[in-house]
């Protein structure tokens, strides 16, 4: 090959004709131009009885650009036309598509185009379908390639992807603190930057399991996007039973050489916040997998916080006890009387998100309709109605309150006994007025024996 002009890609061939090797010293000089493919990663020899050094530059090297590197799950790529750029001049040229691969479900599509403006010349591009609620993308291998960086990039921009490597052994993310991985003892991996999601894997040694553990998920529905491609099942017989958390999804997975995408769906996440995924071989070869994506398909909605009292109505220096549920577990949330607020106190929520207060209504809160405002971590406030009757008469001083084992009181209160101060205070008005009354007649009594 002979550079004309190395910048933008325009290369003559030469050679020579040995006229069937028999006369090699009159052999004479073949030139002919060289038709370069886009980016100049490919060529071809044109073969010309005459052309001259000015057609070069339809022959030169060119780039396509304006492309999207990524298309949601059941979207298309809609790209009519795209930019090419050759000898240092951009043009829009018109495309056809080829597809290889669906863009409803999550993975990766091989589109290749043609351009028949353009010589009826042919790029190919990989593009990454991605999916909403895209929690896990993992390159098994850990290579970073270029699809898998697209697919990143998108996934990163809705601002919910946990792994920020494109594989790692089980740990804790250096950037979101997620902790996933791989777990397989021995495993190694195999393919190239330079390749796709699909031409890179991880793949188990000496008959072991190949295991990923995804944390840190909310509770909700989950899938789990499998990617497989055997590049050597001409010679292995591979197999895999998958399970997920516990259950098989499939029994006896075939491996082929072509690309392939399993969805298995519906997993439920709870309180573990984990999902598992195991490859367990069914066959002598080892297992292996190209990548795995985890999306989040439908949010568990929490149940809102209740608030709910022992009575809708109550007397002014009576005791009521405040039920709370639907709180985060050890949230603590304050409590208060309304509309004139009067500190209630508050509660640590236990595991289970629940807690109780006991509190005494003041017995000089006004007669009339009032509301528990309960006011949560972050601030929200969830209400409950109640009536509050005037206090009986003689009755005086001020309540207080207290939580029953999941919290602590407002300062000052009783613990819940059934008495208050004006309440102990009558009592002990009433002993001493019996005892001073059994004290006159004990004496009359000793004076009439007199």
């Amino acid at each position: 090959m002979t550079p004309v002009d190395r910048q933008h890609g325009k290369y003559i061939y030469m050679g020579d004709r040995w006229n069937g090797g028999g006369d090699l010293k009159n052999a004479q000089m073949v030139w002919l131009p060289i038709n370069m493919g886009e980016g100049g990663d490919s060529l071809a020899v044109e073969v010309h009885d005459e052309w001259t050094l000015d057609q070069l530059d339809q022959w030169s090297a060119w780039d396509v650009s304006a492309m999207p590197e990524t298309v949601q799950v059941g979207g298309a790529l809609d790209t009519p036309v795209v930019n090419v750029t050759q000898n240092g001049v951009m043009t829009e040229q018109p495309v056809t598509w080829s597809i290889a691969g669906s863009f409803d479900a999550p993975g990766i599509v091989t589109a290749t185009g043609t351009l028949p403006e353009f010589g009826g010349r042919t790029f190919t591009r990989t593009i990454a379908v991605v999916p909403e609620g895209l929690r896990y993308a993992v390159n098994a291998g850990g290579q970073q390639t270029a699809d898998w960086l697209a697919l990143r990039d998108a996934a990163e921009d809705e601002g919910d992807l946990l792994n920020s490597r494109a594989d790692q052994a089980h740990a804790e993310d250096a950037a979101s603190g997620a902790s996933w991985g791989y777990v397989s003892e021995g495993s190694k991996s195999a393919g190239t930057v330079d390749g796709t999601m699909f031409s890179t894997m991880r793949y188990a040694v000496d008959g072991r399991d190949i295991a990923y553990r995804f944390g840190d998920l909310e509770p909700g529905r989950y899938s789990v996007h499998v990617g497989y491609a055997d590049p050597w099942d001409q010679w292995d017989d591979r197999g895999a039973k998958v399970s997920v958390n516990g259950a098989v999804v499939e029994q006896d997975h075939d491996y082929g050489a072509a690309d392939e995408v399993r969805s298995y769906g519906d997993i439920a996440v709870g309180d573990e916040s984990q999902i598992e995924l195991v490859l367990q071989p069914t066959r002598d070869a080892d297992v292996q997998v190209s990548w795995i994506m985890v999306t989040l398909d439908e949010a568990t909605t929490p149940e809102p916080a209740q608030v709910t009292l022992s009575a809708d109505a109550i007397t002014a220096g009576d005791l009521i006890t405040v039920d709370v549920a639907g709180l985060e577990p050890d949230e603590v949330a304050s409590f208060a009387l309304h509309s004139d607020p009067i500190d209630m106190g508050t509660v640590t929520a236990d595991g289970s998100g629940a807690g109780t207060l006991s509190w005494r209504v003041p017995t000089d809160v006004a007669a009339g309709q009032h509301h528990v405002v309960m006011t949560r971590a972050d601030g929200t406030e969830v209400r409950a109605p109640l009536t509050v009757r005037a206090a009986q008469p003689g009755t005086g001083g001020v309540g207080g309150g207290t939580t029953t084992g999941t919290g602590s009181g407002a300062a000052g209160g009783l613990a819940s006994t059934g008495l208050d101060t004006a309440g102990l205070t009558s009592a002990l008005a009433l002993a001493a007025l019996l005892l001073a009354a059994g004290g006159l007649a004990f004496a009359r009594r000793r004076g009439v024996r007199r």
